[in-house]
């Protein structure tokens, strides 16, 4: 575990500004107490039942936030490439357990930090607010696309929406946690890419 580097610092300022003017040092004040981990394939970032306080910056790889079901079938909630924040972040904000296991696909590294501290700065500027807000939006537009996909779509229209929209992750993710993602059965997705193709 290492503290973070001034070029990572700088990385996730400008993904920060990209939501809201924040200031500089602010945003230093939230890092500076974050840990940079590294996780192999396999690796939980958090499990499921576990405190939802542990929210962070993915600096590189790749993570799956699932849900398990207690007859042993897995639900794939979203992908988190670098670049992406990344935590239980409804669970957080309830102070309840996480509902979700983020594991990692690939070797990934993350900065780590409490959402308590993130969620402190969002009462000490109108910049933060809005930062708040739009992460709040980024996420319920991402959920809300997902829900409307998974009622109103095909299968087959939900896969090719995954292939336009996460071109990052195609070869990084194998055929069964596509499937997953997208509400389908693995042997369904093949058939479909066998009519597919």
């Amino acid at each position: 575990m290492l503290k973070a580097s001034a070029e990572s610092i700088a990385r996730i300022f400008e993904l920060i500004r990209s939501f809201a003017p924040v200031d500089r040092e602010s945003v230093e004040e939230l890092l500076a107490p974050g840990i940079v981990t590294s996780y192999r394939k396999g690796q939980h970032f958090l499990t499921a039942g576990d405190s939802a306080d542990a929210v962070g910056f993915v600096e590189a790889g790749l993570f799956k936030a699932r849900c398990d079901t207690p007859d042993g079938r897995v639900y794939i909630r979203n992908f988190c490439s670098a670049g992406y924040f990344i935590g239980a972040f409804a669970a957080a904000i309830r102070g309840a357990p996480s509902d979700v296991t983020i594991e990692a696909i690939e070797p990934s590294r993350v900065l780590g930090v409490r959402y308590a501290a993130l969620a402190a700065l969002f009462d000490r500027s109108a910049e933060w607010q809005q930062f708040g807000r739009k992460l709040a939006e980024w996420h319920y537009i991402e959920r809300e696309l997902k829900e409307y996909r998974l009622l109103a779509c095909t299968a087959l229209e939900r896969y090719e929406a995954f292939r336009r929209e996460n071109a990052h992750v195609l070869g990084r993710v194998s055929q069964i946690e596509i499937a997953s993602y997208i509400g389908v059965a693995p042997e369904s997705l093949s058939r479909l890419l066998k009519k597919r193709r």
